[in-house]
């Protein structure tokens, strides 16, 4: 959404150009005038997002990681989702449909216990912290449903029911409100939805509409975003299926892409299209290789409010901006974490985007107002992207900070320069580097702690000395000074700090095994911050760590289908070699589940025979030490579909000004599971808005049928993975006349005409399938009569594409021999079908 109100503005400058020391003069020839317009303004920026599913480790670890991303990336927005999977530690949020009603969850069937255990490791500390540091804290949930990952496919009951799927949703963002006050902001349907998933457009567009009705009857203040694609091609696609229908977009405040598989640019430039049309926000809410390019894509192509890092962090190397050790007590920062923060730890949730533009095609300014001042930015990744002199013009005057982050290592702080009633400042701007020009209050600043840790990581016995080391920056270079202390150690142990008043020292003393803490506290003369270094010391061999112990394709497991993949793995600490082992624990009588690949991380077990829980177990060795867990793989018995005996519509005729019946069906299933039913709206006139007093009902009035014609309505109920489908058929007539025939509904008559164009006779006949084919259905109406109907003919010769009518052919080949049907008929030179 546009914002017209003027706020700070952010000027931050990218180059990523070498620049060696001998690269500090600049050739004039280099210079480059950047200008800052404030009076054209484009989006708001609403927050910077992260996910940290897959953060693990420690809570020390964790609670570091955190602190970090929020104070100094700047990180104020959480993606979260409901549990899934089957794993050793976590299972589905619903594993089996709670009952047999959609609008009224029982939460004693629904897994709180493992999503209490993340909500309160991550999402509480997150928010805590964020709005500890005066930003709103902003949660949102994009549940996976991927058919090949360890999330598993979606349910029947899911799929097949929006008015399950909208409890599913509701019951999680419901429970996090009650027991945890957590507000959930934005709710997208299915995390990439079209990728590995069958969560076709039609499908996220109806569940997009039942649960914004759903969470706007329950008072929630969640709104959609969608679709949250694999590509903005694909975000687009989605769009483009659902851009006529206003009842899905009232439910919408936001649409997301993710970077994968292509070019995006040209379709995020159509997907903020539309958002400015529709008065939305977008989002770039997924990748896996950012890099600073793609921010500055994102906002000025994807014009985002919202911009996700994902991956935040986890064990070993691969976390976008932290790497977790195998230590338990420390972490690094990836490889893109300073060059974020030079933009997402200054341009702050309210900031708008701002015109700014330059003289040199290889520099890519960005601009941002907040509060009536300003902050500047040039990426410089295009060749030849030298070091430049930069001249900023159109800057407030007043004192800004400057701060720039060079081959992506951390931050150096420039000091504090004015600028005066010219708005002009000039600045170097080194090659490969984030440089920052942001508003300095009128106070002193705190040091910005870089880098504070211990090395090595950790101890073994006998070894008792490591190096100290801490380093930082003072916004307004003042003089820093650095001083270490032992604020905890085991019983018994000595630890000494050589020198406590230097940023690197030695300690010594670290003879008993336990966790040691070391508090350097930074200071400026008027502000200092601490910083903790955690160290474990260890006696003899440490065990591998066991990770993700889970089974997937299929997670959970049906018969006659017998078989699934088991997955884990481990690392060490000490990077000894491992061998794994998966064995077989327990299992039901009769079974012989067979294991194909027992010594792999990832073992297919095949032959299972007999429903109930398999239990297996994954083990782990060093070569010295085993550690193992195990997992229990549910398996159902084969599952027969529910059974829908009968529908029926009382009154199934209605003569205006008559607008409602009651739809009721007869249904059951045949091994007892929990069935849940969802009518909806199949066909209708157009105009026509049917309204469902109880849509979850196997009986319910629906009214609003105010305009003559057939309706269909069609009855879903499903079990946990099979359902069933019937249709019934209203047809509403107009308002009786005196001058109307006394008959309103007739057979056609038994003479045609020779000439197709020539239409004989016109009318409406209700009655029962007797027979039916590809493109034709008999008919015994309810006087008695037995004729044959086939569809109208249309587009001329079958040379010239011409043939029965698709939409009335679709119709027929979804009726069963018995169903109740009203047909409009008309006769040329056979009784054809203009409505079924």
């Amino acid at each position: 959404m546009n914002c017209t109100k003027p706020l700070t503005v952010v000027l931050i400058v990218v180059a990523l150009a070498l620049l060696s020391a001998g690269d500090a003069r600049m050739s004039r020839a280099n210079d480059v005038v950047v200008t800052v317009n404030a009076n054209v303004k484009y989006q708001t920026i609403r927050g910077w997002s992260c996910n940290p599913h897959y953060l693990g480790g420690s809570q020390q670890q964790r609670e570091q990681v955190i602190d970090e991303a929020v104070d100094s990336l700047g990180i104020t927005r959480v993606r979260w989702q409901q549990p899934n999977g089957n794993r050793s530690n976590v299972t589905r949020w619903e594993l089996e449909n709670d009952n047999d009603d959609p609008d009224q969850a029982d939460l004693s069937r629904f897994n709180t216990s493992d999503a209490d255990k993340f909500v309160e490791g991550y999402v509480l500390p997150f928010k805590r912290r964020v709005e500890a540091g005066g930003d709103p804290f902003e949660l949102w949930l994009s549940p996976s449903f991927f058919d090949g990952g360890s999330t598993g496919s979606v349910p029947a009951f899911l799929l097949e029911s929006p008015g399950e799927y909208a409890e599913y949703a509701t019951s999680f963002i419901t429970y996090l409100r009650d027991k945890y006050g957590v507000t959930t902001n934005h709710y997208a349907i299915c995390n990439e939805a079209g990728n590995n998933n069958v969560f076709k457009p039609a499908v996220v567009a109806e569940m997009t509409k039942v649960l914004g009705e759903r969470m706007e009857r329950l008072g929630l203040p969640t709104t959609g975003q969608f679709s949250d694609g694999v590509n903005a091609r694909v975000t687009w696609n989605y769009i483009q299926h659902a851009k006529d229908d206003p009842d899905v977009w009232k439910y919408v405040d936001v649409l997301s892409y993710h970077w994968y598989g292509g070019q995006n640019q040209q379709w995020m430039a159509k997907i903020r299209e539309f958002a400015d049309e529709k008065d939305l926000d977008t989002a770039q809410s997924e990748f896996m290789h950012l890099k600073i390019d793609h921010l500055y894509d994102d906002l000025t192509i994807g014009g985002v409010s919202y911009w996700s890092i994902y991956g935040l962090g986890g064990p070993g190397p691969g976390g976008q901006n932290f790497w977790l050790r195998p230590d338990d007590t420390s972490f690094r920062r990836g490889a893109q974490f300073w060059n974020f923060r030079q933009v997402m730890h200054y341009v702050r949730p309210g900031a708008v985007r701002i015109q700014v533009e330059g003289d040199e095609p290889s520099l890519r300014p960005l601009a941002f107002l907040h509060n009536d001042r300003i902050t500047a930015v040039l990426i410089n990744t295009k060749p030849p992207a030298a070091p430049r002199l930069l001249t900023l013009r159109g800057l407030p005057p007043g004192n800004y900070g400057l701060s720039q982050c060079v081959n992506s290592k951390p931050c150096e702080e420039l000091g504090v320069t004015a600028v005066g009633t010219d708005g002009r400042l000039s600045v170097n701007v080194p090659g490969n580097s984030v440089l920052t020009v942001y508003p300095h209050p009128a106070r002193n600043l705190a040091p910005v702690a870089v880098r504070w840790e211990a090395n090595p990581t950790f101890l073994k016995s006998p070894n008792s000395r490591i190096t100290l080391s801490a380093a930082a920056q003072d916004p307004e270079l003042d003089q820093l000074v650095f001083s270490w202390t032992v604020t905890r150690q085991p019983q018994g142990a000595t630890a000494a700090i050589a020198n406590p008043q230097s940023a690197t020292t030695e300690a010594n003393g670290l003879a008993a095994a336990g966790q040691y803490a070391f508090t350097v506290t930074i200071s400026d003369g008027t502000n200092e911050v601490k910083r903790d270094v955690l160290l474990n010391v260890y006696e003899g061999n440490q065990p591998p760590t066991l990770i993700d112990v889970h089974n997937r394709i299929p997670v959970l497991v049906t018969l006659p289908h017998s078989e699934t993949l088991l997955r884990g793995g481990a690392f060490d600490l000490e990077g000894d070699k491992l061998s794994f082992k998966w064995s077989v624990v327990k299992q039901p009588s009769g079974s012989a589940a067979r294991l194909e690949s027992p010594h792999e991380t990832a073992c297919k077990v095949t032959n299972i025979a007999i429903p109930g829980d398999h239990v297996f177990k994954f083990e782990a060795s060093d070569g010295t030490t085993a550690v193992s867990e195990e997992l229990t793989v549910p398996v159902y018995p084969t599952n027969p579909p529910p059974v829908i005996s009968a529908t029926k519509a009382t009154p199934e005729i209605l003569r205006l000004p008559e607008d409602s019946t009651l739809l009721s069906a007869t249904t059951n299933d045949p091994d007892g599971d929990v069935i849940s039913h969802w009518w909806r709206v199949r066909s209708k006139p157009p105009g026509a808005k049917p309204a469902f007093a109880k849509q979850g009902s196997p009986d319910t009035e629906v009214d609003g049928l105010t305009v003559e014609g057939i309706y269909a309505f069609e009855l879903t109920v499903v079990d946990r993975t099979k359902f069933a489908r019937k249709d019934v058929i209203v047809t509403v007539a107009a308002k009786a006349s005196a001058a109307a025939p006394a008959g309103e509904f007739t057979d056609p008559p038994e003479e045609w005409a020779k000439d197709e164009r020539r239409i004989v006779a016109r009318g409406t006949v209700v009655g029962t399938v007797v027979e039916k084919g590809r493109a034709f259905v008999i008919i015994r109406s309810d006087s008695g009569k037995t004729a044959g109907y086939i569809p109208r003919w249309i587009g001329g010769n079958p040379s010239d594409g011409g043939g029965p009518e698709k939409r009335i052919v679709d119709a027929i080949s979804r009726l069963r021999v018995g169903d109740r049907v009203t047909v409009k008929w008309y006769v040329n030179d056979h009784i054809r079908i203009e409505e079924i």
